[in-house]
């Protein structure tokens, strides 16, 4: 081959690559679920990732992903992405955004679509991005629960201990994040969770909300939520209520696990989590809402506490019927 026949084949090669870089791809991309968030890193050295999900001629798709234009925190990576079909074929191509308006397509044919996620050249940081599509226009929920997330093994709750309080951040511990995937954990826990005492002479506690240990939260529109990084342990505190009001304060010697919800508060604790969930400063009326459902009067709680208002009192109320 004469020099000028191979500088001709080296450029069919380089075009070939930059216009066909799915065929080349093909074995490495990671397969994708409808309506299912997946993860990925980018990480140095790493230049692009590849993701696949299957299609069927005329139907039509609509693909999100989250990364630093979304959720402006220093670990999430600024990405961008590409989709062609499995013969090379674009469908879109170099996209910045695509989380408050999914990229939508209707497949002009059966078979695999592929994506390609890179960094943006403006690059700001961080590594961590999350992909999905769906069959309809509804971006699935990317933030998860802490009871879902701890049912599934995926995070672990170690040395909870006692702060001798009845409400607000009166239960600080750590979470273990399992995973080798940063998780995005929203502050509110539907239907709270249950921690008992390890102490049967103090109180047991219900928890509701979760912070990072200084009480500090990210938000993205009216999502607030925590982030715990992949493989490590956060130090968190938890916005948690006293269920047993003849019982004494929790102590810092004391430790909590995580126990089923008792069925007698179970109803009166979700209608808790829904109000607080939309008032995040009713936490004395929420102590008293759970109080009163176990039968108190006002006057047996003022024996012990004593510090609320007539507005607290009418708000618990409302929180009953929530």
């Amino acid at each position: 081959m004469t020099k000028k026949q191979l500088y001709a084949w080296s450029l069919i090669m380089l075009v070939f690559f930059l216009l066909c870089p799915t065929v080349l791809s093909a074995q490495s991309a990671t397969t994708i679920t409808a309506g299912t968030w997946t993860e990925g890193r980018i990480v140095p050295g790493t230049d692009e990732l590849w993701y696949s999900f299957d299609v069927t001629n005329g139907s039509t798709y609509y693909v999100w992903w989250s990364d630093f234009d979304a959720i402006s925190i220093s670990s999430r990576a600024d990405v961008m992405v590409d989709a062609t079909y499995a013969d090379g074929t674009r469908i879109f191509t170099r996209i910045d955004e695509a989380w408050n308006t999914p990229r939508t397509f209707t497949a002009n044919r059966s078979g695999t679509v592929r994506l390609r996620v890179f960094p943006n050249p403006s690059h700001r940081g961080g590594s961590f991005f999350s992909i999905t599509f769906n069959t309809n226009n509804t971006r699935p929920v990317l933030f998860r629960e802490l009871g879902e997330a701890i049912n599934s093994g995926n995070i672990s709750l170690i040395n909870a201990r006692g702060r001798n309080s009845v409400l607000g951040f009166s239960v600080p511990g750590n979470l273990r994040n399992n995973t080798a995937s940063e998780i995005l954990l929203g502050v509110v826990i539907p239907d709270g969770i249950y921690l008992r005492n390890s102490n049967s002479r103090n109180q047991n506690m219900v928890a509701l909300q979760i912070y990072e240990q200084d009480g500090s939260y990210y938000q993205y529109e009216r999502i607030r939520y925590i982030v715990l990084p992949p493989n490590a342990t956060t130090q968190v505190a938890f916005n948690a209520f006293c269920a047993d009001h003849h019982l004494g304060n929790p102590q810092e010697t004391d430790s909590f696990s995580i126990a089923p919800m008792r069925p007698e508060i179970r109803t009166v604790v979700s209608r808790m989590s829904r109000f607080l969930a939309n008032d995040f400063n009713a936490d004395l009326p929420i102590l008293l809402a759970l109080w009163r459902s176990q039968g108190l009067s006002r006057a047996q709680i003022s024996t012990t506490f004593p510090n609320f208002t007539d507005s607290d009192w009418e708000t618990s109320g409302r929180i009953l019927n929530y």
